[in-house]
């Protein structure tokens, strides 16, 4: 059986990107330096910001009602994330079905059959 290593990275302070690579690093749980490198085109495919954005924005507005059930602020808070679900774009898929954001759309370029979109 394969050993799987989990690693957290719990204070990122360094994003780069540079010839299809992307670099995240920082601190992992234990206080020592950790950068991870990922394949662009598969961090792009893997990744789902719309979905990571929406679970952050669930978790403050609970963490904020269970530990500040009287703040007036929380309208304040729905009301942001009304307007940011608002502001969501429509997703576009490429000629296979992969979803077109950021750089995929600046390239042009489905990154499973390389053909230009």
């Amino acid at each position: 059986m394969t050993k799987h290593n989990f690693k957290a990275i719990h204070d990122i302070n360094t994003f780069q990107v540079c010839h299809n690579e992307v670099y995240l690093g920082g601190q992992d749980e234990y206080g020592e330096d950790i950068t991870l490198v990922f394949n662009a085109f598969e961090l792009l495919e893997w990744l789902h910001i719309d979905e990571i954005r929406a679970s952050v924005m669930k978790y403050v507005k609970e963490i904020n009602k269970e530990e500040h059930p009287d703040i007036k602020a929380l309208k304040d808070v729905d009301e942001v994330i009304e307007d940011i679900a608002e502001d969501e774009e429509e997703i576009q898929y490429s000629c296979c079905g992969d979803e077109i954001t950021g750089v995929l759309e600046d390239i042009q370029m489905c990154p499973t059959c390389k053909e230009h979109l």
